[in-house]
């Protein structure tokens, strides 16, 4: 009989480990296609370029880990996009298998969820397809804290150094581990003298095998400070960084009140169990989880007051919200008196009504925004929201009205988590025009234009040994200089003279002055965002919101530049 029980577990443990492993695989699949997609913007180009010393400054998110992998990769593999995204691709991939770290700590259902949550989250998926973004302090964070919950000292030993010189993020990450230490301090008053104690004593009985291991660490970070002889105040670049722009006017576009509209248009799953779970908690009189929504509040409005931080750190924000969510969504949709057949009737009766329903919301958008006649559309609706509600009243009358809101709300989280895959999908940059995604670290431009005609001058100077030559006439914007580093480029700051002769051309305005050739120019986009962000609240009420909620559709606001090409 023991040996019948031991088989089991083992194929349980196996089973479990499998269904990590593929959520692994869907994470990495959907992070590395969209980082091959997304054209490097201009943020990931100003720390490439520091990288690559094509600049003498530091610009913002440029952290030590960043800078030892990246140097590293392009010294293998040359500088390209590939080799400098693949390590923020492979950190987000392995968040995914934090559950499985603390396998022995969470329930194998909350475990599995919280995989779920972390593989389609589209903070974290934005977060993992960029240069210079919070990927690295988040994963440190969270193991640091997965580590003392496992009260394994030498991978928290670990992670808290990777904690230091992830760059961006490192300075909410210190909030955020002083705001838990005092909760646990109130909660538990010797808890921080708990942790300095049994480090010590695990250094005692660990001390020769884990002394030789943070030796190799010491010295391999030592060996890349001296090999790539980067400044180590970067440590407290991110710091730095966000006291520097306390007082900075806020970029338009990214106002407080727009910071709230995009974490409500991101995450409208989680946000829903999340206030859905404070209510039901508060109204059965049990005690929420105050650890949490004190991180979430503090991480809220650091960033929202602070005009250092763009849109993708709310991935902080989102981040402490599916830990959430993954805790209690079991227990949300697994009633014990809803999970007869009549139950899943009722839910899947009322899942299509409200699959209905968002279509023709979907469609009475959609004609508004086109200028079409919404009569028939507007009755569909009416007619659908009466339905619901009768059937609501109907069920409650029948059955009870618990039994009503338990069908009718599980119906909604069944929709509501699709509607959010779709929500995170979108905001990869996979399924929609890049331009009308506003979590971009910085502006991306047409690069494909600008490709396009350095291969067609290519072929008409293919029986010339001559190499092209590119000027930039009051342009110096990082990501157009990234792309162009290999070739032959002369910046110019004013309009040229007569005798300057180019075969490409790229200039701010329309005027380049007098030039040797002529010119045939073409302009492309160099910066954009939807136009609803500049006066969010507003916009709430407009079709040009809701377009860009539902198809990604909206007014969009364009900085162009223009590329000329020499005909002669």
């Amino acid at each position: 009989m023991n040996k019948t029980f031991r088989n089991i577990t083992k194929n349980k443990v196996s089973n479990t480990h499998l269904v990590y492993a593929l959520l692994f695989i869907v994470g990495f699949a959907i992070r590395f296609f969209a980082s091959q997609i997304l054209p490097i913007n201009s943020y990931e180009a100003s720390i490439l370029l520091r990288i690559t010393d094509g600049v003498s400054i530091y610009p913002e998110g440029l952290s030590i880990i960043e800078f030892i992998l990246i140097k590293t990769s392009f010294f293998i593999f040359g500088d390209n996009d590939l080799a400098a995204r693949i390590w923020p691709v492979l950190a987000g991939s392995i968040l995914t298998l934090l559950p499985l770290y603390l396998r022995d700590q969470l329930e194998n259902k909350i475990g599995v969820m919280l995989s779920l949550f972390i593989v389609v989250d589209p903070f974290l998926i934005v977060n993992s397809i960029q240069i210079g973004s919070n990927i690295f302090t988040f994963l440190a964070f969270v193991f640091l804290l997965g580590a003392i919950w496992k009260k394994d000292v030498f991978t928290r030993t670990v992670f808290l150094i990777l904690l230091f010189i992830s760059g961006r993020g490192t300075t909410l990450a210190m909030i955020l581990g002083i705001a838990f230490l005092v909760y646990q301090k109130t909660q538990q008053g010797n808890f921080v003298k708990n942790l300095i104690e049994g480090a010590k004593e695990w250094g005692k009985k660990n001390n020769v095998f884990h002394f030789q291991k943070y030796l190799i660490i010491g010295l391999f970070l030592a060996f890349m400070i001296a090999i790539y002889k980067f400044d180590t105040s970067l440590i407290l670049s991110d710091v730095i960084s966000n006291l520097e722009n306390l007082s900075r006017h806020y970029s338009v576009g990214e106002s407080p009140l727009a910071f709230l509209v995009v974490m409500f248009s991101y995450l409208p799953f989680y946000i829903f169990i999340f206030i859905y779970q404070i209510i039901d908690t508060l109204n059965k009189g049990k005690r929420p989880k105050y650890l949490l929504i004190i991180w979430i509040t503090i991480t809220l409005l650091f960033i929202i007051i602070n005009p250092y931080h763009k849109f993708y750190d709310m991935l902080w924000v989102s981040g402490l919200l599916h830990i959430y969510t993954s805790l209690i969504t079991p227990p949300a949709i697994q009633r014990k008196d809803d999970t007869n057949i009549n139950g899943l009737i009722r839910t899947t009766y009322f899942l299509v009504l409200l699959i209905a329903l968002v279509m023709n919301f979907a469609r009475y958008i959609y004609q508004g925004y086109s200028g079409l006649s919404q009569f028939q559309t507007l009755i569909s609706l009416i007619t659908i929201l009466i339905v619901v509600t009768a059937s609501v009243i109907f069920l409650a009358y029948q059955l009870s009205l618990k039994h009503s809101l338990i069908s009718f709300t599980n119906a909604a989280l069944i929709l509501l988590f699709f509607v959010q895959i779709g929500f995170s999908f979108r905001a990869s940059g996979l399924a929609n025009s890049r331009y009308s995604e506003v979590l971009w670290s910085g502006y991306i431009f047409d690069k494909h234009i600008i490709q396009d005609q350095i291969k067609k001058t290519k072929i008409t100077k293919e029986f010339a040994n001559d190499s092209i030559k590119i000027g930039l006439v009051n342009v110096q914007a990082p990501n157009i200089l990234w792309e162009l580093r290999s070739y032959d480029v002369n910046i110019f700051n004013n309009n040229l003279k007569p005798n300057e002769k180019f075969d490409i051309l790229i200039s701010k305005t329309e005027a380049i002055g007098e030039t040797t050739g002529k010119y045939f120019g073409q302009e492309f986009i160099v910066g954009s965002f939807p136009r609803w962000s500049i006066e969010p609240i507003k916009n709430l009420f407009s079709y040009n919101y809701w377009s860009w909620l539902i198809f990604r559709k909206s007014q969009i606001q364009k900085t162009l530049n223009y590329i000329w090409v020499n005909g002669e």
